[in-house]
């Protein structure tokens, strides 16, 4: 139940700045390309491996595939912090 905690805990800056902030400023390329990053060659691996591999308990194998929201944790705000995001959607 903890590691569920963690994991709202975890997903709630990334989502609102994805989806809220990012996309709606129009730099959906930079969170696509994100997302996969995060899943395909970090969560996903790690919880494959732990799982395949290592025999982990499923709620450690659930904390390794949280690992991608620390990844777009990070990579979220220093998008949002650099101001790339910002593009004009409407015509002058």
């Amino acid at each position: 139940m903890l590691i569920l905690c963690l994991g709202i805990v975890l997903r709630s800056f990334p989502m609102t700045a994805i989806v809220g902030v990012l996309r709606a400023g129009g730099d959906v390329k930079f969170c696509l390309g994100q997302d996969i990053v995060a899943q395909w060659c970090i969560g996903i691996p790690l919880a494959a491996f732990a799982a395949l591999v290592l025999k982990v308990e499923p709620e450690w194998i659930y904390l390794l595939f949280l690992t991608e929201e620390v990844v777009k944790w990070f990579g979220s705000l220093h998008r949002m912090k650099s101001k790339k995001w910002m593009k004009n959607l409407i015509e002058n």
